[in-house]
């Protein structure tokens, strides 16, 4: 019996390690080689460990901490020139489109911004042509896509996206409906309620 325990305990610590070294080399994948997805650099990580394919992945959240980690110590600098570009930028977009409530999420709010995060702001309009028409009207070229939007563990939905480029830096609305408002979806980076700002918000953190 003793022999199981200390068995079953050194198993439980090489999961452990694994899942470290997992989270860590995600976050490196992450913030050094221009990919935005977590299962993808998880699953590179994995590889790249030589650990076998059916290891069990680490969660978002812990892959987070450790990126946001990588990025004080590795880029220190080119970090808080992109927090500055990034709040700046979001703040012109949400002035911009102010008639659609408009909330900031993601890298602008949490800070955690790679060389290749985008700005990500949610919307809310009667319909998504609203949005539509009002880029349209700025001259502002635009993609239509669909992001899985997830309010719950058990519930998700598909909302359209218009994306686009301001100043070589990648944008995405996210457009829900105007009842929505209240409504927090979850961030997929850390598995809680994602946190947003409002443009009164953005405008006292530039003050």
């Amino acid at each position: 019996p003793v022999n199981r325990h200390r068995e079953r305990n050194r198993n439980h610590s090489n999961r452990l390690g694994s899942a470290q070294e997992i989270s860590r080399l995600a976050a490196k994948i992450l913030a050094e080689e221009g990919i935005n997805d977590y299962l993808l650099a998880k699953q590179r990580a994995v590889q790249r460990l030589h650990l076998p394919s059916k290891t069990s992945l680490p969660k978002n959240s812990d892959v987070h901490v450790y990126l946001a980690e990588h990025l004080e110590i590795f880029d220190k600098d080119g970090l808080t020139g992109r927090r500055a570009q990034f709040k700046k930028m979001a703040r012109q977009i949400m002035v911009m489109l102010e008639d659609f409530q408009p909330l900031a999420v993601g890298a602008v709010v949490d800070e955690i911004i790679t060389k290749t995060s985008r700005i990500q702001i949610h919307l809310f309009a009667p319909t998504p042509e609203h949005v539509a028409t009002a880029l349209m009207e700025k001259k502002i070229p635009h993609q239509l896509t669909e992001l899985v939007i997830r309010f719950t563990a058990a519930k998700a939905e598909n909302k359209p996206v218009y994306s686009f480029l301001m100043a070589n830096t990648p944008v995405s609305l996210c457009v829900f409906s105007e009842k929505e408002r209240r409504k927090i979806p979850i961030d997929p980076s850390t598995g809680k309620p994602a946190k947003r700002y409002s443009l009164n918000t953005m405008k006292n953190i530039l003050l």
